[in-house]
């Protein structure tokens, strides 16, 4: 009996996978996890394309407004930084958060700290957010960019987006380590650094915000970092806010820590009501998309990420509902939760798409005036950007940077390579112009008469200069000019040097099975 309970479970898990993604056959291993074709297939922290952003906010006495806004507006920023990719396609997003300008950590700590590191543990960066307390009046934004880029664990991958945002509203030439040498050093690791001023757009430029920016490769913006943000909500936020409580549910916490995880992912759903339906609906949307990730404590998570499995992890990890199942009763349990919050995620992804439309839909009066009071709407100067629209303008900057730059890079590797094919004797060497090749490859009679050649070709300017390169690579005689190193190979090898401790992928992934997790920030 119960293994046709068991058989049936597949079955509906296999008729769901098919109507969702299409006609390739799934298979299942001996935890009840589901396999595609390598087209489908969720390799959980081997994602194709991966998304890091450090954001260093000014916790200063007048910054309080800044930090209500991202409060306020996380889930809008994450949905942005994913906005234009489809589910299957999502990247990787992993966050870090650093404060500075706080006066209670002390000269030693230059007054900043790192928050947290790079994880994908979104309920971790909303919960810090909300600890946040504004209060001091140092701001050293060249020792925080520092900070940000010798502590966290940036990928090596040159297709990854590597950024960092500073916000603040103080003069970026404060501190010990000069701004400058700090985002060279970023730049050497191909890490972009936007700047966010927190008042008016020519102050900021004056306080070398903006140059700041052109330094990092990165964006400058200003904010009005004191203006109520009110997003105007949408009648399918119901429905979102509705499917919530079920994909709560579809949660089973392990290990020492789960329980409490768990009680944080129902905490940060109580602080986004606290700013309306329209917010809590972008946390739903972030919830059932490939960006909200708890493998930490989440079961299902877990061993989707090949943390654990059901076979291994011991039985006292476990939720108290599942220590009296059977292996078969385990294992169909999980099936069970794991179908009906994929279920939920596909339900979530229609209500997206139609909330979406009718967002388009809307008069362009009301486009202008989305995430503004009233008196800032009716304003008759052009509205400031608030922080989430800062952040997502920036990486879609950055991302058309990203792409042009590959594309360059594409394009000089295709060359390189046509080049060789013409000219397989000399691939090591660069050849200027296949012009000169025919120069050499002269009769040895032709030689005698060079003065006369280089006489001739005066009266065409490229033949003077194609004779006498040949010229003088005939000169060299059987010397090899030396290869070109490729592009960026100095800067790799620096990197392997002096940060042997930076990996592309997150540590989780090295977890041994079955540890219990221990996580900081954990209240």
């Amino acid at each position: 009996m119960k293994s046709k309970l068991l058989l049936f479970t597949f079955l509906i898990i296999a008729l769901f996978a098919k109507a969702q993604y299409g006609d390739d056959e799934p298979f299942y291993d001996d935890e009840g996890r589901t396999h595609y074709s390598p087209r489908h297939d969720d390799p959980y922290y081997d994602s194709d394309e991966k998304i890091q952003v450090a954001l260093i906010l000014d916790v200063s006495g007048s910054m309080e407004g800044l930090i209500n806004q991202a409060k306020s507006q996380l889930w809008y920023i994450i949905n942005g930084l994913t906005e234009g990719y489809s589910y299957r396609e999502m990247p990787e997003v992993e966050l870090a958060l650093f404060e500075l300008g706080n006066a209670n950590l002390g000269s030693r700590s230059s007054y900043m700290r790192r928050v947290v590191p790079f994880t994908t543990d979104l309920d971790w960066i909303s919960e810090e957010l909300f600890y946040l307390r504004t209060g001091g009046s140092r701001e050293y934004y060249g020792e925080a960019i520092d900070l940000a880029v010798t502590s966290l664990r940036w990928s090596n991958h040159p297709e990854d987006l590597k950024m960092i945002f500073v916000a603040g509203n103080e003069a970026f030439q404060q501190g010990r380590i000069s701004y400058r040498s700090a985002i060279e050093k970023a730049a050497r690791r191909g890490i972009s650094v936007n700047t966010i001023y927190c008042g008016p757009y020519y102050q900021g430029k004056q306080f070398g915000w903006m140059d700041a920016a052109h330094i990092g490769d990165g964006e400058y913006m200003n904010i009005d970092h004191n203006t109520h943000i009110h997003y105007h909500g949408n009648h399918y936020d119901d429905d979102l806010i509705g499917l919530n409580r079920r994909f709560n549910e579809t949660y089973i916490p392990y290990g020492s820590e789960g329980h409490k995880h768990k009680q944080r992912q129902l905490e940060q759903d109580r602080n986004s009501s606290r700013f309306g339906n329209a917010y809590e609906a972008q946390r739903m949307i972030t919830k059932a998309s490939r960006s909200y990730r708890n493998a930490e404590w989440d079961l299902i998570d877990a061993i989707d990420a090949g943390i654990v499995t059901l076979a291994t992890i011991p039985n006292h990890e476990l939720p108290l509902e599942m220590r009296n199942m059977t292996m078969e009763q385990k294992r169909a349990y999980v099936a069970r939760k794991r179908l009906e919050r994929e279920s939920i995620k596909v339900e979530v992804r229609t209500l997206t798409q139609k909330r979406k439309v009718e967002e388009e839909q809307k008069p362009q009066d009301e486009k202008e005036n989305e995430g503004r009071s009233e008196d800032k709407a009716n304003a008759p100067a052009p509205r400031t950007k608030s922080l989430n629209e800062a952040i997502i303008e920036s990486t879609k900057k950055q991302q058309e940077k990203k792409v042009e730059d590959l594309k360059r890079k594409e394009l000089g590797e295709l060359s390189s390579r046509s080049d060789a094919t013409r000219n397989p004797q000399k691939s090591e060497t660069p050849v200027s112009s296949p012009r000169v090749v025919e120069t050499k490859s002269k009769p040895a009679e032709i030689k005698p008469n060079t003065v006369e050649t280089k006489q001739k070709s005066v009266e065409t300017k490229p033949k003077s200069e194609e004779t006498k390169e040949t010229s003088e690579i005939q000169a060299e005689g059987s010397k090899s000019l030396p290869t070109r190193q490729p592009e960026g190979q100095n800067v790799r090898q620096e990197e392997k040097n002096t940060t042997s401790e930076i990996h592309s992928r997150p540590e989780i992934k090295k977890r041994p099975a079955g540890l219990e997790v221990k996580r900081e920030g954990i209240r």
